[in-house]
């Protein structure tokens, strides 16, 4: 039997009491449709079950039975969490299939599909919001619980008599939408050839929805202790704000703070953003207002989500606290992961925070009692995929010899003797003209007393020649060169630029990231193309073939609609969905490996390219984190002829404390 399935619940989480309180079915076969439905306590918004539930359990439970939803992990986890009925059988997912075959649907939502492609109207749900409204109104009078929101109060309109039927009939179409969906999307799959990229997702899709039950450990004690902190950072700030400025003002106001930079200390911004501002950081009012923002949104973005969004660990034995962030695997248009309740892709270090004061937000975060997190990073992982896919010659053999990627594209442009761009970029970090106005504004970097002393200690009697020696001296290695001073420009350039090759920018958003003219950020790019004519080259084969079928197809035979009059994100399409399939391939992977090994532990994360385990202290021997990184290294051994490294870190207590671990090779 395939039976396309759709809850209404009294809320989004089950993880925070959320039930379902009806269902319904359709047999996609026969279009035989049935519904169930329980009453909801309006005080306590708890659903009261009764016998009929075992009717529902022996058909969801049923492993010969294939079912169907749109968001497959929402259902599933109200039925395990909220009814213990734990789905069995082959389970699909419409919302999936629609990503597979169009990554550029205006809105991969139910509805939307259902009017876009069954001409199914949606006036079911503008019916019941409509009920639902009036419903909250006459059940707040009466004392009733509310929802959050109105989408957890669709069983409201019957419990008040204004729309008996609404929601029956909302919940009905749904899964006479999921059904027809289906049918679509399998005859779709077929014709355009995608049915791996669906399976592979389908694949995935039970390792994430593990991970997510699994949970992120948390500590509640730090995360007030922490968030008390930042509460006295803010005030300190502000109050020295308040004393600079004269008066109280709203830091939070963006036209306001804009005219008290502006008017009264006269500084010469035209907003109030951090790129701006952050050259400014020097100037009293502004270093405060940066230190200002960063611990409001750690509390704002963090710390207040981390308390919403936290529940007692159900692992912990009535101890602990536990986060079921939702790791989304079709969010994005390439088919990256995104996360949400909360964002823990999001949650800064101190390596990442553009403040003076380094945000940490992961300090809470970490292992459970008896268990250590191991961290699997892929280096440079986006970089490797387009020096392959563009088949890059020089950044291949560096790879392969195991060199640094951003030095070795450093020294091909910059760098080499005879190479009239070496010589400027060692005046430039000698801080000396050749003769003609230094164009590079930019801060070299690292110490102008070393580099003055420097200068004045080289042989020579012209810039040029006392350059040339010291050059010279590093093989004319312009990344050694630099490094000598302290510094690292040419090196963070050629990064900035490879990256931003790969993303589709432009130069002015080059000239924006660099901190540098237009004319001086056209100048480093037409540097950078001369020194690899494969990379423009492939920039615009993948530009020509987005724009002539409008679509591109990655390494793993996803295929991605590029943007109509946007076909320059062809290969930024191309080149980050293909480093989602291989992490997401990986997933899969390793996890099949933990249940093979019987290993007490689980993914609980994964952040951009880096996934994180939990695992029992005592079984993370070296054996396993090197079998975990052998098929982490060799995932995309058929589809890219580049080598893949990761880098093995552990962190024992907190996320924010984590430790090199050198594996044997």
């Amino acid at each position: 039997m395939i039976l396309a399935v759709d809850t209404e619940t009294t809320g989004l989480s089950a993880w925070h009491g959320h039930q379902p309180f009806m269902v319904t079915t359709c047999d996609v076969q026969s279009g035989k449709q049935r519904l169930w439905e329980w009453p909801v306590n309006p005080f306590t918004r708890k659903v009261q079950y009764g016998s009929t539930v075992k009717s529902l359990r022996k058909l969801l439970e049923n492993p010969k039975h294939t079912t169907i939803y749109h968001n497959a992990k929402f259902d599933v986890r109200m039925f395990e969490v909220a009814m213990g009925i734990k789905v069995g059988g082959v389970i699909e997912d419409t919302l999936f299939a629609s990503h597979a075959v169009n990554n550029l649907e205006p809105s991969h939502g139910l509805k939307a599909l259902g009017q876009r492609y069954l001409k199914i109207p949606a006036d079911d749900e503008a019916d019941l919001k409509l009920a639902v409204q009036q419903a909250r109104r006459q059940g707040k009078q009466l004392g009733w619980k509310l929802g959050e929101d109105s989408a957890g109060d669709y069983w409201m309109p019957k419990a008040v008599d204004t729309g008996s039927e609404l929601c029956a009939r909302y919940c009905l179409r749904d899964t006479e939408r999921t059904a027809l969906l289906w049918m679509l999307y399998q005859e779709a799959l077929t014709q355009e050839k995608l049915w791996s990229v669906y399976e592979q997702e389908m694949d995935l899709w039970r390792h994430v929805y593990a991970m997510e039950a699994w949970g992120v450990g948390i500590d509640r004690k730090r995360v007030l202790a922490e968030r008390a902190a930042y509460e006295v950072v803010k005030a300190e700030n502000y109050a020295a704000m308040e004393k600079l400025v004269g008066m109280p003002f709203n830091p939070r106001s963006q036209p306001q703070m804009l005219d008290i930079l502006k008017y009264q200390f006269g500084l010469r911004c035209s907003s109030v953003d951090r790129e701006t501002l952050s050259p400014m950081k020097q100037e009293p009012i502004v270093h405060h207002l940066i230190q200002y923002r960063a611990a409001d949104k750690a509390i704002g973005s963090f710390y207040d989500n981390y308390l919403e969004n936290m529940v007692p660990d159900p692992r912990g034995n009535g101890k602990g606290w536990v986060l079921h962030a939702s790791f989304n695997q079709v969010g994005p248009r390439t088919g990256r992961f995104s996360c949400s309740n909360p964002n823990l892709q999001n949650a800064a270090n101190a390596t990442t925070s553009h403040a003076d004061r380094p945000l940490q937000v992961r300090g809470p975060l970490g292992p459970r009692k008896g268990y250590t997190w191991v961290l699997f990073d892929y280096s440079q992982l986006e970089l490797k995929v387009f020096a392959a896919l563009a088949n890059e010659e020089t950044m291949l053999t560096a790879i392969r010899a195991g060199r640094d990627l951003p030095t070795e594209c450093a020294n091909r442009a910059w760098g080499g003797k005879g190479n009239p761009s070496c010589l400027q970029a060692g005046a430039y970090a000698l801080g000396v003209s050749l003769g003609r106005a230094n164009v590079m504004r930019v801060r070299a970097g690292g110490d102008e007393d070393l580099r003055r002393q420097t200068y004045e200690s080289l042989p020579g009697k012209s810039a040029e020649e006392k350059v040339g020696y010291w050059l010279n001296s590093f093989g004319w290695d312009i990344v050694a060169a630099e490094a000598s001073l302290g510094s690292k420009t040419k090196r963070t350039q050629a990064k900035t630029i490879l990256y931003e090759r790969a993303y589709g920018g432009g130069t002015r958003t080059l000239a924006h990231l660099l901190g540098v003219s237009l004319e001086e950020a056209t100048g480093f790019a037409a540097e950078y193309d001369r020194a690899f004519p494969t990379i423009p080259r492939f920039i615009k084969d993948m530009s020509v073939l987005a724009e002539s079928q409008g679509y591109v197809v990655n390494a793993y035979g996803r295929r991605l609609y590029v943007d109509p009059g946007k076909p320059y994100k062809g290969c930024n399409y191309c080149i980050q969905s293909t480093a989602a399939d291989m992490l997401k391939v990986a997933m899969i992977r390793t996890a099949e490996y933990l249940e093979d090994t019987n290993t007490d532990g689980c993914t609980v994360m994964t952040v951009h390219d880096e996934l994180v385990y939990e695992i029992r202290k005592g079984q993370d021997t070296l054996e396993l984190l090197c079998s975990i990184r052998d098929l982490m290294e060799h995932v995309a051994d058929k589809e890219l002829d580049v080598p893949i490294t990761v880098k093995c870190e552990k962190a024992v207590k907190s996320w924010a404390e984590k430790e090199d671990v050198e594996l044997p090779r």
